[in-house]
Protein backbone atom coordinates (compact mmCIF):
# COMPACT_ATOMS: atom_id res chain seq x y z
CA UNK A 1 0.00 0.00 0.00
CA UNK A 2 2.74 2.12 0.63
CA UNK A 3 3.94 1.83 -2.92
CA UNK A 4 1.39 2.61 -4.30
CA UNK A 5 1.09 5.97 -2.35
CA UNK A 6 4.63 6.44 -3.43
CA UNK A 7 4.10 6.06 -6.75
CA UNK A 8 0.93 8.12 -6.96
CA UNK A 9 2.76 11.11 -5.24
CA UNK A 10 5.82 10.46 -7.64
CA UNK A 11 3.56 10.90 -10.31
CA UNK A 12 1.89 14.12 -9.09
CA UNK A 13 4.95 15.73 -8.16
CA UNK A 14 6.51 15.41 -11.59
CA UNK A 15 3.07 16.18 -13.28
CA UNK A 16 3.35 19.57 -10.97
CA UNK A 17 7.15 20.14 -12.01
CA UNK A 18 6.04 19.79 -15.58
CA UNK A 19 2.98 22.22 -15.38
CA UNK A 20 4.52 24.85 -13.78
CA UNK A 21 8.19 24.63 -16.12
CA UNK A 22 5.91 24.78 -19.31
CA UNK A 23 3.46 27.62 -17.68
CA UNK A 24 7.07 29.75 -17.08
CA UNK A 25 8.50 28.62 -20.48
CA UNK A 26 5.43 29.78 -22.15
CA UNK A 27 5.64 33.17 -20.07
CA UNK A 28 9.17 33.65 -21.30
CA UNK A 29 8.10 33.74 -25.58
CA UNK A 30 5.54 36.49 -24.47
CA UNK A 31 7.89 39.16 -26.02
CA UNK A 32 9.54 40.52 -29.08
CA UNK A 33 12.34 38.79 -31.17
CA UNK A 34 14.17 41.43 -32.53
CA UNK A 35 17.71 39.55 -32.51
CA UNK A 36 19.01 36.58 -33.81
CA UNK A 37 20.44 35.58 -30.39
CA UNK A 38 16.42 36.41 -29.09
CA UNK A 39 14.92 33.94 -31.81
CA UNK A 40 17.48 31.11 -31.13
CA UNK A 41 16.81 31.65 -27.68
CA UNK A 42 12.89 30.85 -28.11
CA UNK A 43 13.85 28.00 -30.51
CA UNK A 44 15.59 26.63 -27.50
CA UNK A 45 13.02 27.20 -25.44
CA UNK A 46 10.55 25.76 -27.33
CA UNK A 47 12.82 22.63 -28.50
CA UNK A 48 12.76 21.65 -24.57
CA UNK A 49 9.04 22.70 -23.91
CA UNK A 50 8.46 19.98 -26.66
CA UNK A 51 11.00 17.31 -25.30
CA UNK A 52 9.61 18.32 -21.76
CA UNK A 53 5.86 17.17 -23.62
CA UNK A 54 6.99 14.24 -24.92
CA UNK A 55 9.14 12.90 -22.03
CA UNK A 56 6.11 13.57 -20.06
CA UNK A 57 3.78 11.19 -22.77
CA UNK A 58 5.84 8.49 -22.45
CA UNK A 59 6.68 7.79 -18.96
CA UNK A 60 2.81 8.59 -17.71
CA UNK A 61 0.49 7.33 -21.15
CA UNK A 62 -0.46 4.74 -19.18
CA UNK A 63 -1.32 5.52 -16.21
CA UNK A 64 -3.19 8.70 -17.77
CA UNK A 65 -5.06 6.09 -19.51
CA UNK A 66 -5.48 4.02 -16.48
CA UNK A 67 -7.33 7.18 -14.56
CA UNK A 68 -9.84 7.94 -17.61
CA UNK A 69 -10.46 3.91 -17.96
CA UNK A 70 -10.77 4.15 -13.67
CA UNK A 71 -13.38 7.36 -13.56
CA UNK A 72 -15.69 5.81 -16.66
CA UNK A 73 -16.24 2.64 -15.65
CA UNK A 74 -16.98 3.85 -12.20
CA UNK A 75 -19.12 6.47 -13.40
CA UNK A 76 -21.24 4.50 -15.34
CA UNK A 77 -21.53 1.68 -12.66
CA UNK A 78 -22.59 4.37 -10.24
CA UNK A 79 -24.91 5.88 -11.76
CA UNK A 80 -26.40 2.57 -13.29
CA UNK A 81 -26.55 1.40 -10.01
CA UNK A 82 -28.08 4.28 -8.32
CA UNK A 83 -30.71 4.26 -11.53
CA UNK A 84 -31.46 0.65 -10.61
CA UNK A 85 -32.47 0.42 -7.07
CA UNK A 86 -33.95 4.54 -6.62
CA UNK A 87 -37.38 2.80 -5.87
CA UNK A 88 -35.92 0.23 -3.06
CA UNK A 89 -33.36 2.82 -1.27
CA UNK A 90 -33.71 6.85 -2.82
CA UNK A 91 -31.17 7.70 0.26
CA UNK A 92 -28.49 5.10 -1.65
CA UNK A 93 -29.70 5.89 -5.12
CA UNK A 94 -28.94 9.41 -5.16
CA UNK A 95 -25.64 8.89 -3.30
CA UNK A 96 -24.89 6.69 -5.94
CA UNK A 97 -26.26 9.00 -8.72
CA UNK A 98 -24.01 11.83 -7.27
CA UNK A 99 -20.66 9.69 -7.01
CA UNK A 100 -21.51 9.14 -10.37
CA UNK A 101 -21.39 12.67 -11.59
CA UNK A 102 -18.46 13.31 -9.35
CA UNK A 103 -16.59 10.87 -11.09
CA UNK A 104 -17.65 12.23 -14.49
CA UNK A 105 -16.49 16.10 -13.41
CA UNK A 106 -13.57 14.23 -12.41
CA UNK A 107 -13.14 12.69 -15.80
CA UNK A 108 -13.33 16.31 -17.29
CA UNK A 109 -10.58 17.72 -15.08
CA UNK A 110 -8.13 14.69 -15.97
CA UNK A 111 -8.98 15.00 -19.49
CA UNK A 112 -8.95 19.27 -19.50
CA UNK A 113 -5.74 18.97 -18.15
CA UNK A 114 -3.72 16.62 -19.70
CA UNK A 115 -4.95 17.84 -23.03
CA UNK A 116 -2.59 20.07 -23.03
CA UNK A 117 0.58 17.43 -22.53
CA UNK A 118 -0.64 16.25 -26.00
CA UNK A 119 1.03 16.70 -29.07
Amino acid sequence: MQTVFFIAMTFILYFLKCNEQLQRSTKDLGGKFVSMRDIIRAYKQLRRIQLLIQDFNVGFSYHIFVAKLFCITNHILLTASGILIFESDPAVASMGIYLGGCYALMLEELCGRFRRFHT
